[in-house]
């Protein structure tokens, strides 16, 4: 049983341990229980996200039922200089429930084949076109077509913790060390 979004609201108000996913009581500091954490739990109630296309857009796709994220789509040709960037309106909208966040990632295939990344977050309550721009980091130009995968959306939940400001914070083995601290 997936908990909805309304009872997520609560347990955070009542600072509840419980398994993001299932519902599920869990110790304290954990978000998902041992069961979701291992994906042993089927799914048994799918989210479902409204959407909304300007003209030319592309309804988001996925190759497989089970990928994570949702393909984006370029509407226009663009040529993507090298080591450069460039942007795509997607012309896709999107209604992101409060407790979930929409993360723009780059597809591993672009990314390996050819260099390209992306990167972005989307915000529960923004309802704008999903804009995405596209990095080059190779040394040669990249013809992008209309059609053409440029991005991926990933949803997923998120815990939003009240902020206490304080003088100082509790002692770690790593403390302020880091890039590279640990090694290579």
């Amino acid at each position: 049983m997936r908990i909805s979004h309304g009872e997520l609201e609560q347990m955070r108000a009542e600072k509840t341990n419980r398994c993001v996913c299932c519902g599920e009581e869990i110790p304290e500091g954990r978000m998902v229980c041992p069961i979701c954490e291992k994906g042993e739990r089927k799914k048994t109630n799918q989210m479902t996200i409204k959407i909304k296309l300007d003209d030319g857009a592309i309804m988001p796709t996925r190759a497989h039922s089970s990928d994570a994220g949702l393909d984006l789509y370029a509407r226009e040709d663009a040529i993507i200089e090298s080591n450069d960037s460039a942007i795509f309106d997607t012309g896709v909208h999107v209604e992101i429930p409060e407790g979930y966040v929409g993360f723009l990632k780059s597809k591993s295939g672009l990314n390996v084949k050819y260099g390209l990344t992306s990167e972005g977050v989307i915000d529960a309550g923004y309802t704008g076109s999903i804009v995405v721009k596209v990095y080059n980091n190779k040394c040669r130009d990249y013809k992008m077509k209309k059609g053409d995968k440029i991005s991926q959306l990933v949803i997923l939940p998120i815990i939003t913790p009240d902020l206490e400001l304080v003088d100082s914070l509790d002692d770690s083995d790593r403390g302020d060390n880091g890039f590279g601290s640990s090694g290579r």
